[in-house]
């Protein structure tokens, strides 16, 4: 994927990142799911990275920064959203967005990184695993917890 760039999303990002973070979630366009980050907040926070090819917007990641009351992560930064369109899968952007919001520069107030997934995608415990989390419990809705120190 040699024209493929993974920049920090702006504001003419904002259709494509919701309608990716719609066909992530499985809902209808338009309809919000609990869980699913506003894509324009994210946005003007920083916190959402796109990745292009030849311009064309082919997946992102998103993360949320998590405070002191959070239940599960207290002072976290959570990886929320990680999606790629299914012709450019197998391919290691997946890989490659992860990787770039982990070197993203963070505040320091946030001491490591966690998120959650389904536990039927045990190939998403293997991926996050290659990274350095680690699983650490489950949600109540049975959800795997992971986290990662940052380095």
């Amino acid at each position: 994927m040699p024209n493929t760039t993974i920049t920090k999303a702006t504001p003419e990002d904002l259709p494509a990142v919701r309608r990716f973070s719609e066909l992530l979630f499985g809902i209808p366009e338009g309809v919000s799911e609990p869980g699913q980050t506003d894509a324009a907040s994210a946005i003007s926070e920083g916190c959402v990275l796109i990745a292009k090819d030849g311009g064309q917007p082919i997946g992102y990641i998103n993360w949320e920064y998590f405070g002191a009351d959070q239940k599960h992560f207290p002072n976290s930064i959570f990886l929320s959203e990680l999606w790629v369109e299914p012709p450019h899968r197998g391919k290691g952007l997946g890989r490659r967005l992860i990787q770039a919001a982990l070197d993203t520069e963070h505040p320091d107030t946030y001491k490591y990184f966690s998120l959650t997934h389904d536990p039927a995608e045990t190939h998403l415990t293997r991926l996050y695993e290659s990274f350095g989390f680690r699983v650490t419990g489950q949600t109540e809705a049975g959800n795997v917890m992971m986290t990662k120190n940052r380095d």
